[in-house]
Parts: structure tokens; sequence; C-alpha cells
């Protein structure tokens, strides 16, 4: 038998081996042109959230609050680099990392100024302001990036954030080291030395001397005075400020500039004031700054031992407000059934000197038996002849409570009765969505206060749900029944959360439990989902004026002047702007420690629809009191 030879397999293997060179050439071409085009835009979308997170680092280096009362940290989360999305069949390069350091340009120099003559007794040690260079670090970020090309370096100098390109710089923010409208000059020194190479980094910035005093200076032998600032870019500077004294900055000029340095001349009378903060250190050598005071404050400090102090538990007899709380000044008792009252009540006093109520005094508070009671504060400051704290209430007994200022202190019986867990708990909360559209960036701010939380308390848990996508949830745990959250990611403008604050206690087997919960479903678009009051008792704006100082030259630009009527636990004021509008508009923020004053903000985007807000923080970091507008920016204040 003859057998013929078939030949039917030799198309399918030529078939295979065809298909084959044509998924190689596909993978080949995906790797070559597919994986560098997704991480160039994953890279761009990168050096995006950057920004923010480098206007955030802006505000807190910005926040110079005394270093004499800088408890609170505000550390501030700088994404440097990120991890590229696994793949399956195709290979990325290392992920970028980028590099946040800092650099010696030179230091800053005042030449040619004084005090003015008519104020220099009101002074006291600011002669090193003057004849002293004050040293300081620029910072600035690299990036690493692999496939985007030519991404800026972003500089932080003074108050002024910009990107560095090749050929030409483009500002991020404004800056507020001259303002010549309000001849206001700004000087903040800052020390540490940083060079971090990694995915992120957390920068901790603390005041570390200072602020001075404001304080009015001129030139020393003429109508002018030099100012020497460090600078990557002294053609930033000179845009900003101008050459002449009417372009950029009133009465002032940019007069000469090195490699290294801009000098800038201001002429008749400015208002000063400096501070150092450290970048992530905790001491300085000298403090120049600290040591500069006011004369007139100094004589008037309310602890002058010559006078003769009244301290007064319950001023004219009414203590507290609360349920379950009563004061009898007869008998200086006072009687709290935490069944009613919970386990923290706010009590308050007098104090006079003189017979005359004072203001600036501070008032040492103490209690003889701590594990039954004790204050929220060791020491308070009084106002207009009041001051007002907290009492934490740990077990039932009877303990002596104390107010001690100038000369004289006064005691007060305590009685505590009655069972926390007997009053039911729950949550009160404000969440300020401070969300910017435009940048696609959602942001909350979420204060809260446990009511009746007893004595099985433990913690609240923040939980953050995003609705619309994944792997943008957060999740917080405080230690404090009264506290706050914060919240910001890119990607989750207008997306969907749930928001869910469980307070948890904890029995005696050391097991959780949950003694309330609360759940606000909240939209990322820089509307208040909820504002329940958590400032009985707390302190309060006594007025605030928003003016709209936008102009086409400038940009948008927002003033807000404020007076608080601080009841004892005042913090500061926060102050934020940010674009409602969906593709256009900026945002800014900025903070002050004082009870009364101003913050100026600004953000980009001429005629753009800005929400405008103005929050009063206690020491717990709590939301007490807000004023908040939407407006136009168009230099027309809001109604």
């Amino acid at each position: 038998m003859r057998f013929s030879r078939d030949r039917r397999g030799q198309s399918v293997v030529v078939g295979t081996v065809i298909l084959f060179g044509f998924l190689i050439v596909a993978l080949a071409s995906y790797q070559a042109l597919a994986v560098p085009a997704q991480n160039n835009q994953a890279e761009f979308d990168h050096s995006q959230d950057l920004q923010s997170d480098m206007q955030d680092l802006r505000a807190s280096l910005l926040d110079i609050r005394a270093a004499s009362r800088n408890p609170y940290q505000r550390p501030v989360r700088v994404s440097l680099g990120f991890r590229y999305d696994s793949r399956l069949f195709a290979v990325n390069p290392p992920s970028p990392r980028g590099t946040l350091a800092t650099q010696d340009r030179g230091p800053i120099d005042i030449q040619d100024a004084r005090v003015v003559p008519s104020d220099a007794d009101r002074y006291e040690n600011t002669t090193p302001l003057f004849e002293q260079e004050h040293d300081t670090r620029l910072l600035t970020y690299r990036p690493g990036y692999n496939e985007y090309q030519n991404p800026p370096r972003t500089t932080f100098e003074h108050s002024l954030l910009y990107n560095r390109f090749e050929g030409a710089n483009r500002t991020v923010t404004g800056q507020r080291t001259v303002d010549g409208d309000d001849r206001q000059l700004l000087l903040v020194a800052y020390s540490g030395d940083l060079d971090r190479q990694r995915f992120s980094t957390t920068i901790d910035p603390e005041t570390l001397d200072g602020r001075t005093p404001t304080i009015p200076i001129e030139g020393e032998t003429s109508d002018d005075f030099t100012v020497t600032l460090p600078t990557h870019s002294p053609t930033v500077w000179t845009d900003l400020i101008g050459e002449t004294t009417d372009e950029g900055e009133a009465d002032a000029r940019v007069v000469g500039s090195t490699a290294q340095s801009v000098t800038i001349e201001l002429t008749g009378t400015w208002d000063l004031q400096m501070a150092r903060v450290g970048y992530n250190v905790n001491s300085v050598d000298e403090t120049p700054f600290s040591n500069v005071t006011h004369v007139d404050t100094a004589s008037d400090v309310a602890g002058n031992l010559s006078r003769t102090f009244d301290v007064e538990w319950g001023g004219s007899g009414t203590a507290l407000s609360n349920d379950g709380v009563s004061y009898d000044a007869s008998r200086d008792r006072l009687s709290v059934n935490r069944s009613q009252a919970g386990s923290v009540i706010a009590v308050n006093g007098s104090v006079r000197a003189d017979d005359e109520p004072v203001t600036g005094s501070l008032v040492d508070l103490s209690t003889t038996d701590p594990s039954i009671a004790g204050f929220s504060d060791d020491s308070v400051t009084s106002n207009a002849g009041a001051f007002d704290s907290s009492l934490d209430i740990s077990s039932n007994g009877t303990a002596r409570l104390f107010a001690a200022s100038g000369d004289d202190v006064d005691g007060v019986t305590l009685d505590v009765s009655g069972n926390p867990n007997e009053a039911s708990t729950s949550i009160d909360v404000r969440i300020d969505d401070l969300s910017h559209v435009n940048e696609n960036n959602g942001r909350f701010i979420t204060s809260f206060e446990v009511v009746n939380p007893g004595n099985d308390f433990e913690r609240v848990e923040v939980e953050y749900d995003y609705l619309s996508g994944g792997g943008q949830d957060q999740t917080d745990s405080i230690t404090a029944p009264r506290g706050r959250s914060e919240y910001t990611a890119g990607g989750t403008a207008n997306g969907e959360f749930e928001i869910t604050l469980t307070a948890f206690g904890v029995d005696s087997s050391g097991n959780e439990f949950a003694l309330a919960s609360r759940t606000i479903t909240a939209t990322a678009d820089a509307t208040n989902p909820v504002e329940d009051d958590l400032g009985t008792g707390s302190s309060t704006f006594d007025s605030t004026t928003i003016t709209d100082r936008s102009n086409p030259g400038r940009g948008p630009r927002y003033r807000i002047e404020y007076t608080v009527n601080d009841a004892g636990e005042y913090t500061r004021t926060d102050a934020y702007v940010v674009s409602v509008s969906p593709n256009t508009g900026g945002r800014d923020e900025g903070q002050n420690t004082a009870v009364s004053g101003q913050i100026d903000l600004d953000p980009y985007g001429n005629n753009s629809e800005f929400k405008v807000v103005a929050l009063v923080v206690d020491d717990d970091g709590v939301v007490v009191d807000a004023v908040v507008v939407e407006d136009t920016a168009d230099g027309n204040d809001p109604n």
C-alpha cells in the first residue's frame, strides 16, 4: 500500500507563527508608544497634585503664630513621587521620586532703616533687626519624572510660590512680603536643612522666633530704605514689585539684583513684622525677634503685682448654664450631676484689679483631686475682666477648685454625683467643605463633639467613604471627645461621600463598643453639608468685614478684617477663598492668632465666583463660629 504525504498541518503552523509575530509587534508597539504616553499623563497629573501640596505647605509656613504659644502642630504631607499602575504584559520604568530640598542663597538684610522716631520709645530691642543679617533657607521641589519633559521646579521663597521652567517662570501664588496698599512689610526667615527624595514626606513647620509686634519704620538717612531678599529668580520679584513706585506694589521698586538676590527700595513709613519658622527643627541659638517688645503692652500686663487683685469664681453668681449644674455663690459650692450634665462642663469667673476689670491677666487654674476633675487648660487669660474654661469630670466625689491671678486666689468646692452613662451619647458635627472644582480637589474640615461621652469613652473614628470611585477613602482616629479631622484628595471634586463619625467606648475587658454613630452624605462642591453649633459658650466673631480688592491688573484679592470675642479658648482665625467656578479660579488660605486683625487672600482668576470663609478655631481645633459668603471677584464687595 502506498501512502501520500499530507501537508495540511503546515498552514496551521505558519498561521500560528504569523499570529505570534503580530502579537509581538503589538506588544512592542504598546511598550514603545502607549506605555510612555500613559506614564507621561500620570506624571503630569502628579505634577498638578504636587502644586496643591505645595500651596498647603506655603500656608503652613506662613502661619506665624507666636513661638511662645505654639503648642499646635501644623504638619503638611507632600507627595514627592508616585508609583505607576502595575501592568500585566508591559514594563514600567522605575517609579518617579522627586526631591524636596532647602537652598542657602544668602541672608535677608534691612539697610538704612530705623524705627519712626516718634514711636522709638514704645519698642525695645529693635537694633538687631536693622544691624544684623538674617539667615534664611529657600525651598525647592525638583521632580524626577521619566516621560514628562521639562516639568517645573516649584520654589517657595519668603511668601511666594512659583514654578521655574527652562527659560520662564510662572507664579503659583501671590507674595505677601511687600504690601504697598497697606504699607506692610512681612519678613519671615526660615531655618532647617532638608534634602528628601522619596515618594512622600511630611513637613512640620514650627515658629522658632517671634513674631515681633508691628513696628513702624522709615529710612534712616533719607525717605527711603532697602530690603535685600535672596532668590532663585530676581526677574519674578521684579515683575511683581515693579521697577518704579507706580507699578506693582505702591511706594516700592526693585533697585538692584544679582544672580542670587533682589534689592527692593521702599519709600516712606512701613509697618514691619518679622518671625523665624523652622522647616523641621525645634531650636535656634538667638531670638532677636522674640526679644522685641512693645513697651506700652509690657507696662499694662495684668500680672503687675503692684496692683491689688480680686479673683472670683462665677462672676455675679451664675457660673454655668448646663442642666444638672448649680452654683451657690454664697457658699462657693459647685454641684454637678453627671447624669444630666455629662462629663465636660463650662466654668467662668472674673478678675479685677484696683476694682477695675482686667484684660490680659494670666489666671492659673488647679484642683486638689485630678482623679475627680481637671481643667482643660492649666491657665487662661482674662478678657474685659472675665475668664472661661472647661472642666473635665472623671469620677464622683468632692474636690476644691482654685483660680489665681496677681496676688489673689479664690476657691470653690466641687461636688460630683450621678452616672454619665445614664445620659444618651450623641455626636454634634460641623463640616466645612473647601473643595476646589477647578483643581479637581476635594477637601473637608470636620469638627465634632461627642455629647455625654461617659467614662467608657476611648476614641472617635472619622471615616471618609468616597462613593464615586476607589482608592480615595480615609479613616482618622481621635482620642478626645472633641476635635477635628481633615480630608484632602485630588481627583474627588464633585464626588459623592459618606462621612461617618463613630464614638467608641471600651469595656472592663478591653473590648471596644460603639457609643454613638452618625453618617453625613456630602458632595465635594464647596457646600457645607452640616453645620451643628459647636460654639456654645465659646469665642465668636464680634465683627467681620470682607473687602473685594480685585482689579484686572492684580487679579482677585480679598481682605478679611475681624474682631473675636475671646471666651478664653480662642486659638486663631482661619480664612479661605476657593473658586466655585468649574473651569477657572484658584484658592488661597491664611491664619491669624490675634483676636483682632486682618487676613489677605490672593487666589487667581479674575471675575470667577469664589467662596470666602472666615472661621474661629478653639484650642481643640474645632470651628466654633464662621462667616461664609460667595462673591464674584470683580472689585465689588460682597453683600
